[in-house]
């Protein structure tokens, strides 16, 4: 199930396993950053993979009402 990130319907779609890929990328950047002792960019980090649990949800949720 896709998911528009931009709001915009003529947008690509990033799929599932495209959102679970971005949040391993993510979590591995944030041990990465957290090393370096670099707080905002482990914030950064921290809030764009919320942000990416927060689309998957919304797609298991819109693939779970079908």
């Amino acid at each position: 199930m896709p998911a528009n990130i931009s709001g915009n319907d003529n947008d690509r779609r990033l799929t599932e396993d495209e959102i679970i890929y971005i949040r391993q990328i993510l979590g591995q950047l944030r041990r990465l950053s957290d090393k370096e002792g670099t707080e905002i960019l482990c914030y950064l980090i921290d809030m764009a993979y919320l942000e990416a649990g927060e689309v998957q949800s919304q797609l298991i949720t819109k693939f779970r009402d079908r």
